[in-house]
């Protein structure tokens, strides 16, 4: 893969598009670091300071129950409604299920972009409604398998988060800072 001078975006070349299309298929498991870094924030959301862990099962453990039980309860209902959604004391359960269940559905239009040589190394992204961040981690996700890949060619990203709930903007910049430390 090579950087056109012109507009600088990324052209592939050969089996470049093999490459890119081998992500779907081998990378789309939420990284033990990205689920350890949802695990480490929840718990200092919670209160828990010096969490020392660096074992995911026991991260997992020191969740305490009634929260699981809330979050369980609160994904269960909060979308089954015919009303606004209240994300009240829901940002955690949110961060907990729907980050990692969403990190992906950014891929796929990645990908288009890159077969059709229009996505480029440097990228500044504007993210409007961001919640915990899974559109960032994911674009994130995606240029990390790009440098795995072409480790020749320098890729930037910067990202301008825009939310409501500003619970959802500290929960997505922890997230994103978290993540973009083990690029």
């Amino acid at each position: 893969m090579k950087v056109d001078s012109f507009d600088n975006t990324l052209i592939c070349e050969g089996e470049d598009l093999q490459e890119a299309l081998s992500y779907f298929k081998n990378y789309r498991e939420i990284p033990v670091y990205v689920e350890e870094a949802i695990l480490r924030l929840i718990l200092d959301k919670l209160g828990y300071e010096n969490i020392n862990f660096d074992v995911l099962e026991e991260l997992l453990n020191k969740l305490p129950n009634d929260f699981v039980e809330r979050s369980i309860n609160g994904i269960h209902t909060v979308f089954n409604r015919n009303k606004k959604v209240d994300y009240e004391n829901f940002y955690l359960p949110y961060l907990l299920y729907y980050l990692p269940a969403n990190v992906f559905k950014i891929w796929k239009p990645l990908l288009e972009l890159h077969i059709r040589s229009t996505l480029k190394p440097n990228m500044r992204i504007l993210d409007i409604g961001t919640g915990a961040g899974s559109v960032p981690i994911g674009i994130i996700e995606f240029y990390k398998s790009l440098a795995k890949s072409y480790a020749e060619i320098k890729f930037s990203l910067s990202f301008v988060l825009i939310e409501k709930e500003g619970e959802f903007i500290d929960i997505a910049e922890k997230m994103i800072k978290s993540i973009a430390e083990n690029a």
